[in-house]
């Protein structure tokens, strides 16, 4: 009987590794990468972005295991999570310079307190 795409991951370097950090029940953002297509020691090594999922490890490592260039030479790509992306717009760069600023008034503030309690002991 033929070993399923899936088990054939979870058996991999690879697959152990996430194993050992993640629980197929975990759910979050995860990063999809294909295996390095060149197994030789020599030349370039990359693994190629193959997508962002979100969703149970176990869903997410049932899909990249059937993605193109997920399997390259046999040993299978590999799968991180990320933290969910941040949106960054005009306001929320507004919103930062105007924290930056307020955090540098009251670090100010803060070190002419403690001058003057030094003053005092």
């Amino acid at each position: 009987m033929k070993q399923s795409k899936y088990n054939q991951f979870l058996q991999t370097y690879s697959g152990q590794e996430m194993l050992r950090q993640y629980s197929l029940s975990e759910v979050g953002v995860w990063k999809v990468c294909g295996e390095d297509p060149n197994c030789d020691l020599h030349g370039p090594h990359r693994q190629p972005e193959l997508g962002m999922f979100e969703g149970k490890l176990d869903d997410i490592v049932h899909h990249a295991v059937e993605l193109s260039n997920f399997w390259e030479w046999g040993a299978g790509g590999s799968i991180t999570r990320v933290g969910k992306p941040v949106k960054i717009d005009s306001l929320t760069n507004k919103r930062l310079e105007l924290l930056k600023d307020q955090k540098e008034k009251l670090e100010d503030a803060l070190k002419e307190v403690n001058a003057q309690l030094k003053g005092l002991v």
